[in-house]
């Protein structure tokens, strides 16, 4: 039996915090040792990078004539099967641990590539030794162990992407903070990871990214983790967000910023948007992610999804925010009688309001729901001006439903599938905008009653709302 060994040595780098490999490691692939496929070899690799291994061998044995091939095509030959490799172990799966979670949370690795020919057979060894990941394989369980818990406890389970979408993004951006302590720390590589956003409640970009891409894909909503450079209007630099699917089509997302802008009870700036509008302030340049290239097998939208994620009214022009130095702030989750509330602090062209919004309900079984003009908080009187979307979402028992005097928005899905809900009554004469589907999926036949003087204004509005059912107007 004819043997030629060769060893080779690559030196694989994964820059912490810079998002930056060399080129051929852009994407990777595995396998033990006693494999002897290429895709068992991608399969084990991957599984030592989950595990949180820092010492393995992975093998692939390729059958042909490779004995009579020439030194430069044999070490060609060799170049793709290692590439093939490598870049199957980080592929996108559509599994949370895997993937883009697995290339965003490798630190500093040394590979040793080693050839030899058996027969005229070509088996090929990826050594790896001292391989550093972000965290350790205890963390990782309670990363995923806390990810099951939250995703069940949120209760989305046969809601649409975008509302699985909203209210995980609503989850990342109210519980993480920026980690400002350890920016410019490499050696706390947590800031980077999903148990640091976690465990800690504090994470920087990358791993804001990596949470919303693990929960999103557990709860069964596809996206992509991006790198590039971002713009805050202040200053640029290394940045990471993520692409999320919604009904077939991808929109950016960029949780950090909107951490920001939720904190302070402020409307989001970058939930689901095209790629038009976001590429203004980020920019995807790394690797193999190039805007020309990075999604060429994706289709991203080029305009923002058409339901408004934001807490107030989307028409209000809101003032520049530097994602550094936020100072506002806002009540949350305060519950009245079976509402559910949240105090919002709005800025516009004329100033700053300040206004409550109903974000949901403590019993979904009543058949009745009266938005009241008016809620006290914390001793303080604030107007009902917001009926938040998907607030009182699959509420199959409702029936009738009171809008206060001082509601000017209702938002996406705010009623959808209540499917009882026959008598709609209008108090005020304030309400300008019904958001996509606020009423899909309800009764046929509804009835409207609503101020003499809002005629006009409000069969318009209602009948586009109400699109596809009998609508009986009573105005007085």
């Amino acid at each position: 039996m004819k043997q030629r060994t060769v060893i080779y040595l690559i030196v694989v780098l994964f820059l912490v915090g810079q998002f930056t490999t060399t080129d051929t490691i852009e994407t990777v692939a595995a396998a033990k040792t006693t494999e002897s496929t290429i895709n068992e070899a991608v399969a084990t690799l991957r599984n030592h990078f989950k595990k949180r291994d820092t010492d393995f061998s992975v093998s692939a044995t390729f059958t042909g004539d490779y004995d009579s091939v020439s030194k430069s095509k044999l070490e060609s030959t060799i170049a793709t099967y290692v590439n093939q490799i490598w870049k199957g172990a980080y592929m996108h799966t559509g599994v949370s641990d895997e993937g883009d979670y697995i290339r965003w949370q490798l630190g500093t690795s040394d590979l040793n590539v080693r050839y030899n020919l058996v027969g005229d057979n070509l088996r090929i060894t990826v050594v790896g030794r001292d391989v550093t990941y972000y965290t350790n394989a205890s963390q990782e369980n309670l990363v995923s162990q806390k990810i099951t818990q939250i995703i069940n406890g949120l209760n989305i389970s046969g809601k649409s992407d975008y509302q699985k979408a909203k209210v995980i993004y609503d989850y990342v951006t109210s519980h993480v903070i920026y980690d400002y302590d350890n920016v410019g720390n490499q050696e706390y590589t947590l800031q980077y990871s999903a148990y640091g956003a976690l465990n800690n409640g504090k994470a920087v970009c990358q791993g804001y990214a990596n949470l919303l891409y693990r929960m999103l894909l557990v709860a069964g909503v596809d996206n992509r983790i991006v790198v590039g450079t971002a713009n805050n209007g202040v200053s640029s630099g290394a940045h990471a967000w993520n692409a999320v699917c919604i009904d077939g089509t991808y929109y950016f997302v960029d949780a950090t910023w909107d951490a920001a802008y939720a904190g302070a009870g402020l409307p989001y700036e970058y939930f689901l948007k095209g790629s038009t509008s976001f590429s203004k302030t980020h920019t995807i340049e790394y690797g193999d992610q190039k805007m020309e290239s990075a999604f060429a097998s994706y289709p991203v939208a080029t305009s923002n999804y058409s339901v408004s994620s934001s807490l107030t009214n989307t028409n209000t022009t809101t003032t520049t925010i530097v994602h550094s130095a936020v100072t506002t702030t806002t009540n949350s989750n305060a519950i009245k009688g079976n509402l559910i509330y949240s105090v919002v602090v709005s800025y516009s062209k004329t100033g700053k309001s300040v206004f409550a919004v109903v974000t949901g309900v403590k019993k979904k079984d009543v058949k009745s729901v009266t938005i009241p003009a008016t809620v006290v908080i914390g001793g303080v009187k604030y107007q009902v001006q917001r009926i938040e979307a998907n607030a009182f979402y699959g509420m199959k028992n409702l029936k009738s439903l009171v809008i206060g005097k001082h509601v000017k928005t209702i938002g996406a899905y705010a009623f959808s599938n209540c499917k009882r809900l026959a008598k709609i009554t209008v108090k005020g004469k304030k309400l300008k905008t019904i958001e996509t589907s606020a009423f899909s999926n309800i009764k046929k036949k509804v009835k409207v009653i609503a101020p003499k003087s809002k005629k006009k204004a409000y069969k318009k509005l209602f009948k586009k709302a109400l699109g596809g059912k009998e609508v009986t107007f009573k105005f007085k």
